[in-house]
């Protein structure tokens, strides 16, 4: 949405450049807030604990966003985060 406004900025080359790179990489910050340190992974961590039958879900369905994204990690991983450690839970 800030892309019209950003084209129009009359500031010089390394200050467009500057909000630029911050314009592409802020979605990814967020994105990585989301997933790892605020709700997904624990989130996660606890419903595979509660229900055997989530990590059956966990394997067809992506994290965070609805469609596939390149260089992102879905986490499409049964017992996703402690998939390792999940299935000694479990037991």
């Amino acid at each position: 949405m800030s892309i019209p406004s950003f084209l129009q900025l009359k500031e010089d080359a390394l200050i467009k450049f500057g909000i630029g790179l911050t314009l592409i990489s802020l979605p990814r910050v967020f994105y990585d807030c989301l997933m790892y340190w605020t709700g997904a992974e624990p989130a996660e961590h606890f419903s595979c604990k509660k229900r055997p039958l989530y990590k059956e879900y966990q394997k067809k369905t992506r994290v965070f966003f609805p469609f596939e994204i390149p260089f992102f990690d879905h986490g499409r991983v049964p017992g996703w985060p402690n998939s390792k450690n999940i299935d000694d839970q479990l037991k």
